[in-house]
């Protein structure tokens, strides 16, 4: 909606970018922001009825090697869909960068924001814990290899922007067997755009991150994202004092 990412990414050299939204009001700022900036990307809108993970379905490329998701999964109506179709545009060995809310529960939970209890924000409806986001997104395909989070000022919820690589098949851990047999089910597989997933035919996208390095799992090799949120001091922003700083 800001035109920030793909500005950014334009300017450090990207040779194709585009960036979606779902609202109409974007275009006229979007085309100031290109012409004032001086760069040039590609900017998709699909119309107001179609939802943010329809939206995403309407790009028919499966090749992206960088896709960002900056505050969005706490806005769509199915947070897993979401993920689903961030790995359909993906070619394999890709990055996502996917940037959230979540809580630092130790449980396996998704929290509607009820009543305004996480944020009075009325758009805002999914707290997902750090736990079962880890494991949805290793379940859609997407290996979490780095984190760092915002400090929220509340030690129960924090913004967490997750790193992840996109891999060919689900990444379960050692003691579960009942990823991989969900995914080849046929419910899932018919869920997932597994059909938009193509074979790896080029390197991985380099990553030289390393904020999580210490707190990855010795089975799946991917980042422990309870341990690293909970454990893991916050990363300050620019002018950040007591409050949360995101995009």
């Amino acid at each position: 909606m800001e035109g920030l990412i793909p500005v950014l990414m334009a300017r450090r050299g990207a040779s194709e970018v585009t960036a979606t939204d779902v609202y109409l009001h974007a275009i006229r700022k979007i085309a100031a922001i290109k012409h004032y900036y001086n760069v040039e990307f590609d900017f998709l809108v699909t119309p107001p009825r179609l939802g943010i993970c329809d939206s995403l379905a309407q790009i028919k490329r499966t090749d992206f090697d960088l896709v960002n998701a900056s505050g969005l999964l706490y806005h769509v109506l199915s947070p897993m869909h979401y993920l689903f179709e961030i790995r359909a545009l993906l070619r394999t060995g890709g990055i996502a960068i996917i940037s959230t809310y979540v809580l630092t529960a130790n449980d396996f939970a998704v929290h509607f924001n009820i009543s305004g209890h996480f944020q009075s924000d009325i758009s805002t409806y999914w707290y997902i814990t750090a736990g079962l986001f880890d494991y949805m997104l290793r379940f859609t395909r997407l290996a979490p290899v780095d984190c760092f989070r915002v400090g929220s000022g509340k030690d129960w919820q924090a913004y967490t922007a997750v790193i992840c690589r996109a891999i060919e098949d689900v990444l379960p851990t050692r003691d579960d067997d009942w990823m991989k047999q969900s995914a080849a089910h046929w419910e899932s597989e018919w869920n997932s755009r597994k059909e938009m997933i193509r074979p790896q035919t080029a390197p991985d996208v380099v990553y030289s991150g390393a904020f999580a390095r210490e707190y990855l799992r010795d089975d799946t090799g991917t980042v422990d994202l309870l341990k690293a949120v909970t454990l893991m001091p916050p990363v300050s922003c620019i002018g950040e004092t007591k409050h949360m700083c995101s995009s």
